[in-house]
């Protein structure tokens, strides 16, 4: 069920937008892990002043890419070494 009008502000429909995208992209290879990253990405930017859910949601998942790319290329680094 989408959330109420009243809560879309809140960092849970941030969340869950981010977590959305990852999903359906096919991005998430452990789902707690990927939430547990999301949420503190949220909590990171929203100390830092951010409240627009959609920025939210949108630099979550950009942290969340390049840190999955990070960690490919050190596989890869592994299995090549």
């Amino acid at each position: 069920m989408p959330p109420r009008s009243e809560d879309r502000g809140s960092p849970v429909y941030a969340i869950q937008i981010a977590m959305n995208y990852l999903e359906r992209s096919g991005e998430i290879e452990n789902y707690t892990d990927a939430c547990r990253f999301v949420i503190q990405e949220v909590a990171s930017l929203m100390r830092q002043g951010e409240r627009n859910r959609l920025v939210l949601a949108n630099l979550a998942i950009a942290a969340f890419q390049r840190d999955r790319a990070a960690r490919i290329r050190e596989r890869v680094a592994r299995i090549i070494d």
